[in-house]
This record gives structure tokens, C-alpha cells and sequence, in this order.
């Protein structure tokens, strides 16, 4: 007979926050065995405290099978909750999904419920990363007012004299259609390796200046390494491939090591590098090599809702100088899920870019400040599939006029996830 309602808080609030805070319950659990001799001869309450107790020892499966009798005798939400962390360990994913939920539903208090809610997003996290395989393909119609990314200002200087642009050279609108295609294979090796392959198709297609249409391929492998069920680190090599027109614009090839960190109490944070070799097919003179470091991390501040924030540095080193330049970005996001039907996102960022030379025909070197603003809503559509609707607009103010543009885009796209 588990206690008295009136302890439910309390129970639930102390042994998720054990959980996550070991340090502060130290010598709770400081006794050399879980489980003694004569478990069955235990009431419900001691056999609780040893599944509790193997769970921090990591014996996960005969936590398991403890908690799994004392669930079937009794639904109290505390031994679900309890018995989802058990499969969090061992890596049942959906299983601790169900029971995060279903400890959910029974309302608990405020309290137990946030930390209810961080397992849940850990347990829904590593269920999709490691699936072994999944597959996603969109169809998108989109409004681009600036496909040819044209400069504000037909007034521009060059070589220190007004210049106007032509009506070419300006912002130009059109619609287009966008097909995309992604996929996912993850490959279990020995122990806690894996083999982690990706790779992703875009092309747009504009109704009008179809000289714009854009395809990209990308893709991505290497090993990956769950060091414990919050600790993984992956190594993959990346490559991908752009066309403008008909035609190859640049090509690129490198390394981008990832390792991330997942805790119930403080979300996930990711420490993020990459080394890249670009090349320009018909201007070899911006090909470049660039490192970039990013830290990131997202946690869940409230029931179905989660904030996001990132920093990133890249140095790129470019065959001319003049393209050569260092930027550095903030990035914070949130999203949650409105009225358990919609789900809503926002972003934005701001990029400094700083580059190391002047052009031949510039005064001075370029320098760009950028601002992106984006938002989106969807919702979930009966066969699996997934209707969103987003807008986004990026700014960039630039010391020399030909590099400072606006551009808005809005997107209605229709996704399904195999």
C-alpha cells in the first residue's frame, strides 16, 4: 500500500529532483545493497525504495521487472513515473514515453509536472535519434521577394564614384514550388557505437526567372559513441553540392564533430564544430576554408513549450583576402504547442561579419550586420502528414550599398515522416 495522497507531491518532487540532483541526496541511498534477500517478503513502499536504488546503480532491467509488478497491482502515478525512468536507462524509449504520459494525465502538482515534462522531452529526443531509420518528404509553395538577393539601393559607389544600378540588378519577387526529400539510417555497432548516415535533397523551381532555381544535395556519416543514456558524441563527414540554373555553384566537403549532453533539469546542450573546404565552380577566388564553433542549448520551461539559444564563431579564409572574414551569431528560439492542437515556433538571430580586406573597386572592407526574424504554425493532419505555414525576413545592413538587402519569404508546406 503505496502513501497517502497528500504525500504525492512530495514523494514524486523528491525522487525525480534525487534523480536529477544526486548531490543534493547524498547518503540516501548510501547502503552497499538494493535488494535483499527476501524481496517478496517487502511491502510495496520498501520494494519501490530498491527499484529506486538499482536505478541509480544502473541495473535498469531488474529495476524494471520490480516496478512493472508493482503497476500491474497498482497505477499509482509515482511508480509510473519511477518505472519510465528504469526504461529511460535502458534505452526503451517509447516504453518511458507511455509512462511519462500516462503519469502526466493524472495531473499531478505543479512541480512534479515540470520535471515530468523534461523527462518526457529526453525520452521523445532519444526516441527520434535513434531510430534506425526515417525518412521525410515535403512540397512546399513559396513567395520570395528578393530571390536574386538585390541590393536596397540602385545608388552605390564604386570606385569611390556614384554609380546606379540597372533595374536587373534589383530585388526581384516571383513564386515557386520547393520538393524536398530526407533521410535518416542509423546502424548499431558493438556495445554503445553506432554508425549514423543522413542526406537531404532540395530544389526550388520559380515560375518566373527560372534562371534563380536552386538544388542541394548534402549528406553525412561517421561513427557515433553513447558514452551513457545523456552522453553522446558523433563524428560525421559531411559533404553537399549546389545548383544554380542548371549549373554546379559551389561544392563543399569537411568534418563536423557534435557532442551533446541531455539532463531532465537542465535540457540538452550541445557543443558543435565544423570544418569545411568550399569550393566556387566559376569564382575560385572566393573557394575558402572556414572552422566554426557553436555551443547551443534548449530546455523546457513549461508544459509543451521550450526555449532555445545558441552562439556560433566562424573564421573563413578565402583564395582572396577580400572574402576572407569572421562572423560571430546569437541565435534564441521558443516553441510549444497551443490549445494541444497547433504548434508554434519563433527565432531570431543577429550576425556581425567583419572581412579582412577591401575589394579592388571598395574604400574600404565590407562589413554586415544581419537580422533574421522567422515564425511558423502547424498542425498534425490525418494520415501522417504535417501542414505548416511560415514567414520569415533577413536584413543585412552593410557598409558598402551593393551588400545591403531585404528579403521576405513565406512558405505553405505539406511534410510527411515515414
Amino acid at each position: 500500500m503505496h502513501p497517502s495522497a497528500q504525500s504525492y507531491a512530495h514523494r514524486l518532487t523528491r525522487q525525480l529532483l534525487c534523480a536529477l540532483l544526486p548531490l543534493a541526496c547524498a547518503g540516501v541511498h548510501a547502503q552497499d545493497s538494493c535488494a535483499p534477500a527476501e524481496l517478496q517478503a517487502q511491502d510495496d513502499e520498501s520494494r519501490y525504495d530498491t527499484a529506486h536504488c538499482l536505478i541509480e546503480r544502473k541495473d535498469y532491467r531488474q529495476a524494471i521487472a520490480i516496478l512493472s509488478e508493482l503497476v500491474a497491482k497498482d497505477d499509482w502515478p509515482v511508480y509510473k513515473a519511477e518505472l519510465g525512468r528504469a526504461y529511460l536507462g535502458a534505452q526503451e524509449f517509447e516504453l518511458a514515453r507511455q509512462q511519462f504520459i500516462q503519469s502526466l494525465n493524472a495531473n499531478p502538482p505543479e512541480n512534479a509536472r515540470l520535471l515530468l515534462q523534461r523527462y518526457l522531452g529526453m525520452a521523445e529526443q532519444q526516441q527520434v535519434q535513434t531510430k534506425e531509420w526515417m525518412a521525410t518528404a515535403s512540397l512546399s509553395r513559396i513567395w520570395d521577394s528578393n530571390l536574386n538577393t538585390g541590393p536596397v539601393s540602385a545608388a552605390i559607389t564604386v570606385y569611390g564614384l556614384p554609380f546606379t544600378l540597372d533595374a536587373g540588378a534589383m530585388p526581384q519577387a516571383d513564386q515557386g514550388t520547393r520538393a524536398a526529400l530526407a533521410g535518416l539510417q542509423v546502424h548499431p555497432l558493438r556495445d554503445a557505437f553506432e554508425w549514423r548516415s543522413s542526406a537531404s535533397l532540395e530544389s526550388t523551381h520559380y515560375d518566373h526567372f527560372t534562371r534563380y532555381n536552386t538544388q542541394q544535395a548534402s549528406v553525412e556519416t561517421g561513427p557515433g559513441l553513447h558514452y551513457s543514456d545523456r552522453l553522446v558524441f558523433n563524428l560525421p563527414l559531411v559533404a553537399g553540392l549546389t545548383w544554380l540554373g542548371s549549373a554546379v555553384y559551389t561544392d563543399f566537403k569537411g568534418l563536423s564533430p557534435q557532442l551533446r549532453y541531455s539532463s531532465a533539469a537542465l535540457g540538452t546542450g550541445t557543443l558543435s564544430a565544423q570544418l569545411l573546404r568550399t569550393r566556387y565552380a566559376d569564382a575560385p577566388w572566393m573557394s575558402s576554408s572556414s572552422t566554426s564553433l557553436t555551443a547551443a542549448w534548449r530546455n523546457n520551461f513549461a508544459a509543451q513549450w521550450s526555449a532555445e539559444a545558441s552562439l556560433q564563431r566562424t573564421l573563413e579564409r578565402a583564395n582572396d583576402a577580400s572574402f576572407s572574414n569572421q562572423r560571430s551569431s546569437a541565435t534564441l528560439g521558443i516553441q510549444g504547442t497551443l490549445f494541444n492542437l497547433l504548434r508554434v515556433a519563433a527565432e531570431t538571430s543577429l550576425t556581425s561579419a567583419r572581412y579582412s580586406a577591401a575589394e579592388s573597386w571598395a574604400s574600404a572592407p565590407r562589413s554586415d550586420t544581419r537580422r533574421n526574424l522567422s515564425a511558423s504554425i502547424s498542425k498534425d493532419l490525418p494520415g501522417g502528414y504535417y501542414l505548416a505555414l511560415s514567414w520569415s525576413r533577413s536584413t543585412i545592413g552593410s557598409n558598402l550599398e551593393i551588400y545591403s538587402t531585404q528579403r521576405r519569404q513565406t512558405q505553405i508546406q505539406v511534410s510527411k515522416t515515414f
